[in-house]
C-alpha cells in the first residue's frame, strides 16, 4: 500500500491518543428532528449507519478513473474469497504465521468461513493474514469474461464482485464519508523486488486504497473537500465545482501502486509527489493517465444491495469481530514482521488512521485535524502546483457554516504558452491550482487578497524543483492582488519575481531547492 511504509508513519497509539483526548465535541445548530441527516448533537464521534449512511455514500460516490495500463480493480471481499480453482478447491488460505516452524493454513471458500476463522483465531491476532492465491505479475480472478482477457485485465470490473466499501462517521458538525476499495496486488512499476535493482521496493499482496469526502458544516448536500490517500499520506483538496448537478469527484488511481490522485500525470516529473516529511522527500510515481473508466462509474448501484458496485463496511456488535477490525493482514508479504525487506500487506481498513479519524490527514508528516488550528502547508499535497490561503478563514471555515467573503480568494494562473486558468475558492479560505510544477514564463495572479494571505508555489526548470510561500504582503487591507513571474536562470533553480499591486516586490519567507532523480 505504501512505498514508505519503512518511515513507520503514524501508529496506533497516535490514534488512540487523539480519540482519547484529541479531538473537540461541538454543539450543534440543528438537531436530528429538524434534519435526519445531522450529525449526533454534542457527541465528538458518531457512527452513522443504515438508510442515512447509505444515502450519503450513494450521493457522493467517487468515479475511479484508472491508467490504461492498470492490470487489477476493486473486488469485494465476498467475490474474492469465494473464488475455487479448476479442482473446486479453495484458492485463498486463512493462514497461523508459526515462528520456526512451517505455517498453519486453512482453505477458506467463503466469506462466511474466514469470520469464522477470524473469530476463533481473536487472540492470535496480527499473527493471521490472508495468503491470496498467485505469484508476481500472475495475482489473477480464476474466471474472466472474454473481453477482460482480450483487454489485459487480471480482474474484470464489470461484474458483480466488483465493488467498493463506505463508512460514514459524523463530527465537527460534519459529515465523513469514507470510500475503500480492494485490489488483490500492489506492484509498484518503476522497480521490482525480486531484483533489488532500486531502493524503492513496493510488491505486496493485497492492498486497502480509498478517500474520504468531507460534507460543509450542517450541510449534507454540499461538499467542503475531499482527502485522498497517496501511499502513507493523506492529502486535502477543496472540493470540485458541481458538474451536471453532481457532486462525485474523480479519482485518478496510479498504476500498481494504486495511490489516488484528483488529476491525471503523464509527464515524468509531474508524476513526483512533493512532500515534505522530516526534511524533503520526493516519491516518484508510477502512470495515471485516467483513460479507462472503471466499468461499474455509471451504474445506478442500491447501497448494499446484492451485487451492488457500493457496499457498506461490516460493523460489529461489542467484544465481536467482523473483518473490517480483523487483526491480520490482507495478504501473505508481512515484510518487517518476517524480517523482510519487502513492505508488508496491508491492514484492515478498522484498524487505519483514515477509519478512526477521517477529519484529519497526514500532511507534511504530520496529523492535522479539523477543529484544531491549521496551517496552509496543511493542504499543498502532491500535484498541487500553487495555493493561496487565507488562514483566519480556513479556521473559521472549519469550525462554522458561515459563508465565504463575497468574492473570495481567486488565482489565476497562465502557462508560458498563454493558456489561462481562472479559479475560486471551494473550501473556505483556500484555492488550489493542480498541475505539474510551475516552467519559466508561468505567471499567477492572486486576487482579493486580504493581510493574512499566503502563496505558496512549486516551479521547476529542467529537473530542479523550487518550492517557495511567501506572507502577510498585502500591507493590512483586502481586496489586493499579488503577481508572480517565473524566469529561467543559469543555475538552473526558476527565479520569482513577485510584486504587490502598489509595485512593491516582495521576497519569499521560505523557500526549499530540490534537485529530482531520474525514476
Amino acid at each position: 500500500m505504501s512505498i514508505w511504509k519503512w518511515l513507520g508513519v503514524v501508529g496506533a497509539a497516535l490514534v488512540v491518543g487523539i480519540l482519547a483526548g484529541g479531538v473537540l465535541v461541538f454543539a450543534l445548530k440543528a438537531s436530528n428532528e429538524s434534519n435526519p441527516l445531522a450529525p449526533d448533537e454534542g457527541r465528538a464521534f458518531a457512527p452513522v449507519e443504515g438508510r442515512e449512511a447509505g444515502e450519503l455514500a450513494s450521493r457522493f460516490r467517487p468515479r475511479l478513473m484508472f491508467d490504461s495500463s492498470e492490470k487489477w480493480r476493486p473486488q469485494s471481499i465476498a467475490s474474492l474469497l469465494a473464488e475455487k480453482g479448476p479442482d473446486g478447491r479453495p484458492l485463498h488460505e486463512f493462514c497461523i504465521r508459526s515462528l520456526g516452524k512451517e505455517d498453519e493454513c486453512e482453505p477458506v471458500g467463503s466469506i462466511e468461513q474466514f469470520e469464522t476463522l477470524v473469530a476463533e483465531n481473536r487472540a492470535l491476532g496480527n499473527s493471521t493474514y490472508l495468503d491470496i492465491n498467485g505469484k508476481s505479475g500472475e495475482y489473477k480472478a480464476p474466471e474472466r469474461d472474454p473481453a477482460c482477457r482480450q483487454s489485459g485485465l487480471l480482474d474484470c470490473d464489470n461484474q458483480p464482485g466488483s465493488a467498493i466499501y463506505y463508512h460514514v462517521t459524523s463530527s465537527n458538525e460534519r459529515f465523513y464519508i469514507d470510500y475503500w476499495w480492494f485490489l488483490r496486488f500492489n506492484h509498484f512499476g518503476l522497480t521490482s523486488c525480486s531484483t533489488g535493482s532500486s531502493g524503492i521496493c513496493d510488491e505486496h499482496e493485497g492492498d486497502w486504497e480509498g478517500v474520504t469526502l468531507v460534507t460543509a458544516p450542517e450541510d449534507a448536500h454540499t461538499l467542503d473537500y475531499v482527502v485522498y490517500a497517496a501511499h502513507k499520506g493523506t492529502f486535502r483538496y477543496p472540493a470540485p465545482p458541481p458538474k451536471h448537478h453532481s457532486q462525485r469527484p474523480v479519482v485518478y488511481v496510479a498504476t500498481g501502486s494504486h495511490a489516488s490522485y484528483p488529476r491525471p500525470c503523464k509527464a515524468l516529473i509531474s508524476c513526483w509527489q512533493p512532500n515534505v516529511f522530516g526534511g524533503i522527500a520526493h516519491v516518484p510515481e508510477t502512470d495515471i493517465d485516467g483513460r479507462r473508466p472503471w466499468a461499474r462509474n455509471d451504474e445506478v448501484c442500491k447501497p448494499g444491495g446484492a451485487g451492488s458496485c457500493l457496499r457498506p463496511l461490516p460493523s460489529a456488535e461489542p467484544g465481536q469481530t467482523t473483518w473490517t477490525t480483523w487483526a491480520g493482514l490482507w495478504g501473505a508479504t508481512c515484510g518487517t514482521r518476517c524480517h523482510a525487506q519487502h513492505p508488508q500487506s496491508p491492514a484492515s481498513p478498522g484498524l487505519q488512521t483514515r477509519f478512526h479519524t477521517p477529519w484529519c490527514s497526514t500532511q507534511n508528516g504530520a496529523l492535522t485535524c479539523d477543529s484544531a488550528a491549521q496551517g496552509c502547508s496543511d493542504w499543498l499535497g502532491p500535484v498541487v502546483s500553487v495555493l493561496a490561503c487565507n488562514p483566519s478563514a480556513l479556521a473559521r471555515g472549519l469550525r462554522t457554516p458561515e459563508e465565504l467573503p463575497s468574492g473570495g480568494l481567486t488565482l489565476t494562473v497562465t502557462t508560458p504558452k498563454g493558456k489561462r486558468s481562472r479559479l475560486s475558492a471551494t473550501t473556505r479560505g483556500i484555492v488550489q491550482a493542480l498541475g505539474a510544477p510551475l516552467r519559466p514564463g508561468s505567471h499567477v495572479v492572486v486576487s482579493d487578497a486580504g493581510s493574512s494571505t499566503e502563496i505558496l508555489l512549486r516551479a521547476a526548470q529542467g529537473n530542479r524543483l523550487l518550492e517557495a510561500r511567501f506572507g502577510s504582503f498585502a500591507a493590512g487591507e483586502s481586496g489586493k492582488t499579488f503577481e508572480i513571474t517565473v524566469k529561467p536562470s543559469r543555475q538552473g533553480v526558476p527565479l520569482l519575481r513577485a510584486i504587490r499591486n502598489d509595485g512593491a516586490r516582495i521576497p519569499p519567507v521560505e523557500r526549499r531547492r530540490v534537485t529530482l532523480k531520474p525514476g
